[in-house]
């Protein structure tokens, strides 16, 4: 709604309200009058899609990520890091079953999941500390929001160069991530089965 909206970018009523609908009027966002909350607009929509269809990685992975969806009988992701927050940019179901909300586009803070904590643990040092500065959410009893947990956390990955996590995000699901790394050793992207 638009005074949480406003309240939680620090911006005043009515810069927010303006903006809010200026955005609507152009189809990023779209109103529902009855609750008073916005969600995607069309237009958003559309430049999300062509984001995925045209990103590099995510048009080369299908073909790797099935081969190990079908062999480990798992899911596989595609999965890199925008901001605070981890993208599924594409992904393979388990053979005979389908994990919600692993489609791309979705996003989850990094302090859940094994794609977060790896990408957290090879993210800039700014970013582990925002990300530490909080808020940590929790989904579970097992999420980690207590900072110094976390820290450690991520400086276990760092050593161990890959991610392991349960319960963390949906009780009964586990998951492991790696490092996909560019020419010059970066890591800037993950594979989470």
């Amino acid at each position: 709604q638009l005074q949480d909206l406003a309240r939680r970018m620090g911006l005043k009523w009515t810069t927010a309200y303006r903006s809010l609908t200026y955005l609507e009027e152009h189809g990023y966002l779209s109103l529902n009058a009855a609750t008073g909350t916005y969600s995607v607009g069309s237009h958003l929509y559309r430049l999300g899609i062509a984001y995925l269809n045209s990103h590099p990685l995510a048009q080369a992975a299908p073909p790797h990520l099935k081969p190990a969806a079908d062999e480990l009988k798992c899911a596989a992701q595609l999965n890199e890091r925008q901001g605070l927050q981890v993208i599924t940019l594409a992904f393979v179901d388990a053979p005979g079953a389908t994990i919600s909300k692993t489609q791309p586009g979705f996003s989850w803070p990094l302090n859940v999941t094994s794609k977060g904590h790896l990408l957290l643990a090879f993210a800039p040092e700014a970013v582990l500390e925002q990300a530490l500065a909080g808020p940590l959410t929790a989904f579970t009893e097992h999420s980690l929001t207590d900072p110094k947990v976390l820290r450690k956390r991520i400086n276990e990955v760092r050593a161990a160069e890959y991610a392991v996590t349960r319960d963390d995000l949906q009780l009964g699901v586990g998951s492991v991530a790696t490092p996909i790394r560019d020419g010059e050793g970066r890591v800037v992207a993950c594979v989470t089965l």
